[in-house]
């Protein structure tokens, strides 16, 4: 089952994040791992953020990266 949004975010407010999947494609999981940086001067911008997705998608079209569950155990 899928986690409730105030579950997801009692998960993020204690310092928790979803593990990145290892199905993604590239360069997804960089993409990711750039938004879950500590440092806010490290994320990129909302512009850059949806540069980076719209060529992952011109790339590899939608091939249900999209639609992953998150569930209690992808948190670590």
């Amino acid at each position: 089952p899928g986690l409730s949004a105030p579950q997801v975010v009692q998960l993020v407010l204690s310092g928790q994040h979803a593990r990145i999947p290892d199905t993604l494609p590239e360069p997804l999981p960089q993409i990711i791992a750039t938004c879950l940086s500590a440092d806010p001067a490290q994320r990129p911008t909302f512009t850059q953020l949806v540069w980076q997705i719209q060529g992952v998608v011109d790339a590899n079209g939608d091939s249900g990266v999209w639609t992953t569950q998150v569930t209690q155990s992808t948190y670590y």
